[in-house]
């Protein structure tokens, strides 16, 4: 009974070494592509825009919407329409 634990044992062991081998393998071939993907999140979410304002009212010919945000550079835009209720 004994020998069956050991046996046991050293198997769970070696798949979780296996285990890490494969991620790390995976890390070494793809270390390049992995650092670039990282890189241009963190950029990415550096540039990206913020809204400020957002109405939505119900006019006669339909919806009337407006936006306003600030793009990457931290420049007010802003955009209205309507979209007529069919």
């Amino acid at each position: 009974m004994a020998v069956q634990t050991t046996v046991l044992t050293a198997v769970v062991k070696s798949k979780d070494n296996v285990t890490l081998n494969l991620w790390y393998s995976f890390f070494q071939k793809h270390q390049r592509l992995l650092i670039i993907a990282t890189l241009m999140l963190f950029f990415m979410a550096k540039g990206q825009a913020q809204q400020l304002s957002f109405t939505k009212t119900q006019i006669e010919q339909g919806y009337s919407f407006h936006y306003q945000w600030l793009d990457h550079s931290k420049t007010k835009q802003e955009i209205s329409f309507t979209l007529a209720q069919e």
